[in-house]
């Protein structure tokens, strides 16, 4: 979700009050890149962008009561000869042109909220998360960091195991060398970074101003 946002802001920046809703709609975004290849930044966020796009598990989302559908029929590579400019700026205007996006947006953000909230009802029953005065603050989606995200890897197991004292390892003499992991300690741990997780905001945006 990180590398979508982070493109879209970008353009959000690069080309606010700067481009009519007739040429975004009618121009692919790759006549843009081309247009201005001294900009490295474009090019590379677009990159990860590309990648997350066809990343994605997702062939269906839902924006409000809309449910769309993911179109990814296209090659990766004429991704962005494919889609007009107007594709990546949000707007909830009447073409629907960024639909797509902000629809795979708010269903990935509601799946991270549910799995959050879910969690920490589960680990904390006492605690009612609709209770304003203890619930944490939200963060605005086009806000969010890659340390707002639920992010559970084989990276993330192995730093807790190797720097978080997920395993202790055992020399008791006459033994082999035997590495014991502290299961208790992981869960701990695992509780931890999803208990330092916000909810996200996912019904105010900001949005390309046409």
């Amino acid at each position: 979700m990180y590398p979508i946002i982070n493109f879209t802001n970008y353009l959000l920046q690069k080309y606010n009050h700067r481009i009519l809703r007739n040429e975004a709609s009618t121009k692919e975004l790759d006549f843009y890149i081309k247009s201005d290849i001294n900009d490295k930044k474009l090019f590379s966020l677009f990159e990860q962008f590309r990648q997350a796009w066809y990343g994605l598990k997702l062939n269906d989302v839902q924006l409000d009561c809309t449910h769309i559908k993911i179109d990814r029929t296209q090659s990766s590579e004429q991704f962005s000869k494919s889609r007009k400019l107007a594709f990546f700026l949000l707007n909830r205007s009447t073409d629907n042109s960024s639909f797509e996006i902000l629809g795979c947006l708010h269903t990935l953000a509601k799946f991270q909220n549910n799995i959050i909230n879910f969690y920490k009802h589960i680990t904390n029953p006492q605690v009612s998360y609709d209770d304003s005065e203890r619930k944490q603050p939200e963060i605005e989606i086009q806000k969010i960091t890659k340390e707002h995200l639920l992010v559970i890897s084989p990276e993330i197991i192995d730093t807790i195991l190797r720097e978080e004292n997920g395993y202790i390892i055992n020399y008791e003499y006459g033994k082999t060398k035997e590495v014991i992991y502290d299961y208790d300690e992981i869960e701990t741990r695992l509780c931890n970074r999803i208990n330092r997780i916000r909810s996200i905001d996912t019904e105010n945006f900001n949005y390309f101003p046409y």
